[in-house]
């Protein structure tokens, strides 16, 4: 089974790891979608990124209030004003 999307929540105390360090591993290992979740004030906003050859690019940014519907690497619908800390 291959690994389709990996979800990486960025914490406060790793943000250079989560941005930087991770995704390039995530590439080499060839997984072809990676979703890079930054939370602000409590409000999600959810970067989405396929693969481009070796790299990441940026496909889509989900914004908090703004319901978004993304069809790879599955069908998806998602309001980030839903998602809560606990």
């Amino acid at each position: 089974m291959n690994t389709l999307l990996v979800v990486e929540i960025v914490s406060p105390t790793s943000k250079t790891i989560d941005r930087v360090a991770k995704p390039a591993k995530y590439a080499a290992a060839g997984i072809p979608n990676y979703w890079l979740m930054e939370i602000e004030d409590s409000r999600f906003e959810i970067n989405v990124f396929e693969l481009v050859g070796d790299t990441y690019r940026l496909a889509e940014r989900m914004l908090p209030g703004v319901p978004a519907t993304l069809v790879e690497p599955f069908p998806f619908e998602i309001d980030t004003d839903r998602l809560r800390l606990s």
